[in-house]
Order: C-alpha cells, then structure tokens, then sequence
C-alpha cells in the first residue's frame, strides 16, 4: 500500500511538471510566432516600392475571380481587393491608391462603392462578367458606376450556357455601339452546362448571337480567347496576334463547316500564334466544302499548340481538313498532344495512319519542300494510349523536321524504348543545342 501510494505521488508531480513545462513551452511557442509575424511584417514594410508594387499586382490577379461553380445571389465585395490592401499599414495605404493598376480588375459582382473606387483610380480597366443569378440586376449597374465600354482594357466574359448567352448579350447591344477603342485582351467563355429545355449545348454560338459579336469593331485586339464560343464567322478583329480555341461539347457529336471556320480565320490575318484544344469524340471537321488557298488562311502563323481529346483513330476524320488550313513549312513550333482518355486498344486502328495525318509524310507539292522545315521547337504529348506505337512511325515524323534543335516527348509506357533510345543517341546527339527526353 506504501508503495502504491509514494508510485502515485511520483506520478502527480511528473504531471505537474509535464503541465508547466507544456505551458512554459506554449508560451515560448506563441512570443515565437508573434515576434516572427511582427519581423514579417516589418520586413515586407520595408521593401522597395516596386517590389511591393509587383507583389499586389500579383496578389490581386491571383484572387480577382469568384469561384464560377459556388457563385452567390447577392452582390459581395472581394476578399482580396487593393482596398483591403490599403489598411494594413500607412506605406501600403500610399502606395496603393496611386497605383492604377492594382484597381484594373473589376467585377460586376462587385458592390456599386467598390465599382466606384476602381472608375475613380483606373481609367482602362479589366472588366470580368462572371455567372451570377440575377444578370438583370448586374448589368444594371453598367449604365452607372461602370466605365464606357470603349475604356476597356480587357474583357473576361463567362457564362454557363447558351441561355445565358442570350441573356448578356441582349444587355450589351445598347451598351456597344461604336469601335472598341482601348480593348486589347478579349475572352469569352461557355461552360456547356445542360439546360432543362435544350439538354447539352453546342460550342458554336446560334446564329444571331455569332452575328452580335461580329459586329463588334475591335481594332486595337491583340489576344483573343474563345472557349466554346466558336462564331464560325469573319470578326472584325484583325490585329490579333494570339488566337486561343477550346472545342470541347459534351455528348452531341457536331461537324463544323470547315469554309465557314477558314473564313473566321482569315478574319485575323496577322495570328502569330494558334492554340486550340478539341474534343475529336464529338467535333469533326467536314471534308465537303471546298477550302480555297488554304495555306493563305493564316499567313504569318508561327507557333501551333493542338491538344486532342479522344481516340488517335479519329485523329484522321476529325482533323484532316483543320491541319489543310495550316501552313506547317513556316512553323518554328509546334507543341502536339494527344488525351486518349484511355480508349480500349482496337487491333483494327492503325495509330500510325492517324498520326501521319498531322504528319503527312511528305508535301502535297513537293516542290514546296518538306512540311516542317522550319521547325525548331517540337514537343509531343501522348497520355492514356494503350495501344502500342511502332518506332518507325516517330523516325518518319523526324525526317519532317531538318532543322529541329528542341525536341521534348512524352510517350505512353507501350512506346518502344530501346529503339527510341538509340535514335536520340545516334540521330539527334550531333545537334549542339537540342534537348530531348522521353517518359514512360
């Protein structure tokens, strides 16, 4: 019994002893974390103004956009906006209110006082139309505390489907009417989402809304972003130097007149670079209408970046007419790749046939030379592919480019490496600046 109780006493005291020399700990913990805040603070107080201008941009475009699938009714201001910014410290309050560009970015989700600071600090804003419940309501607010469209800097429209489409488009036809002076960056973007009267939606726009946005007069557009937006018309846009597409429907297969989307090409003459992602599960282009001088399409088209989704058997039917309208002789890069999506492997599917109609194994007109000559810069990118791809194929695609000097592949485990191996040691060793790779 003496001894119970002389073991529970030792036990008492090394729980009071444990006790305070968690708390001491705790303490110690705590003076730590808030002495390192307040040094964190100091120090970022103390940055050169540029350093400090640089990190709010950054911060601001970082957090500017709401979480399009969580989007509120009511109205809200930003979590992150340079108003908040503007209480931490006295340094950040004067750096911020005369920095323009830390109020460039705009939302019509934004409350009316905070519209208000952003027209009375920015003169060429970034406007954001984001999804919201009551279009109404928002668009209102465009007439007042909004400024006129032809200040915009840059527009970044979203919406969910082609009712919606309707919808902003309607309120904007009184608002437009003269050239878009100050608009460099346009992007417009549809989520596909299903309606309960027309089901899943198309990526081109109806008839009527395609011709809206064809009127607009953007003289000044430099980059432009249409995710299953698709006009399939001519846009007044002809300075653009940057063209990015997303094709990607849900569940209805569609085929896109291939004139109709060469003459919205051409709309754009001077697109340096083209990167478009198509869902070939769905999207094929016809082989029907007549496509006239097709290497005139884009004439001064450099850089191509083509993601597909789907099957590499379809690669022929689905893309044979889009890669017509490019003019491959003059591309410096191209970037190529392919999300299978992990398609069963079919004994019948020749995957070398497929990939030969992006790389045709020799020009139409061979007195035009080779189909990439000038390439300098390629990467391929082959993800969920079961089926197995015979070497040669990639020897042949090889041959196309005798002026390549970057190669970057990434090819599925069924890839031949042994061989592939030997061909970068003995092919592509002897170029003094090229940088190949390859991943299982």
């Amino acid at each position: 019994m003496k001894t119970s109780s002389v073991s529970l006493k030792q036990m008492e005291d090394a729980l009071i002893l444990l006790t305070s020399l968690w708390e001491s700990l705790d303490d110690t913990i705590q003076e730590a974390y808030d002495n390192n805040s307040r040094s964190a603070g100091l120090n970022l107080a103390l940055l050169p103004e540029d350093v400090l201008v640089r990190i709010f941009e950054m911060y601001i475009e970082m957090c500017v956009m709401p979480d399009y699938d969580h989007y509120e009714v009511e109205l809200r201001s930003p979590d992150v906006s340079p108003q908040i910014i503007s209480l931490v410290c006295r340094r950040f309050r004067e750096i911020v209110l005369h920095l323009p560009s830390a109020w460039q970015h705009i939302s019509l989700n934004f409350p009316p006082h905070i519209l208000c600071l952003h027209k009375e600090r920015c003169s060429n804003p970034t406007l954001h139309i984001s999804p919201t419940k009551n279009v109404p309501q928002m668009f209102a607010k465009m007439h007042i505390v909004i400024h006129p469209y032809y200040q915009w800097r840059e527009l970044r429209m979203t919406f969910e489907h082609e009712n919606y489409t309707r919808w902003y488009f309607k309120l904007l036809k009184p608002i437009i009417q003269t050239p878009f002076h100050a608009l460099e960056f346009l992007s417009i973007s549809n989520k596909l989402k299903p309606t309960e009267s027309r089901g899943w939606n198309s990526p081109c726009l109806e008839r009527k809304n395609a011709n809206f946005l064809s009127s607009w007069r953007m003289p000044n557009l430099t980059h432009l972003e249409l995710r299953n937006v698709l006009p399939m018309k001519p846009l007044q846009c002809e300075n653009v130097t940057f063209l990015h597409l997303d094709i990607i429907p849900n569940a209805v297969e569609r085929k896109l007149c291939t004139r109709d989307f060469q003459a919205f090409l051409q709309s754009m003459p001077k697109i340096q670079s083209l990167s478009a992602i198509i869902k070939i599960v769905y999207v094929f282009f016809d082989e029907d209408s007549l496509i006239e001088e097709p290497h005139s399409t884009l004439p001064i088209l450099t850089a191509l970046a083509l993601q597909v989704v789907g099957p590499v058997p379809r690669i022929d039917k689905a893309l044979g007419s889009f890669m017509a309208l490019i003019d491959t002789r003059k591309l410096t890069r191209f970037s190529f790749g392919v999300n299978s999506g992990g398609e069963p492997r079919n004994p019948q599917a020749v995957p070398e046939d497929c990939l030969l109609t992006i790389f045709p194994t020799q020009s139409s007109d061979p007195q035009l030379g080779l189909p990439f000559e000038r390439l300098e810069h390629f990467s391929i990118e082959m993800v969920d592919h079961r089926g197995a791809i015979p070497f040669d194929v990639f020897g042949r695609i090889f041959t196309l480019m005798p002026n390549v000097r970057h190669v970057s592949l990434t090819l599925p485990p069924t890839f031949e490496h042994c061989d592939f191996r030997y061909l970068v040691a003995r092919q592509l060793g002897r170029c003094t600046e090229t940088s190949a790779h390859s991943t299982g």
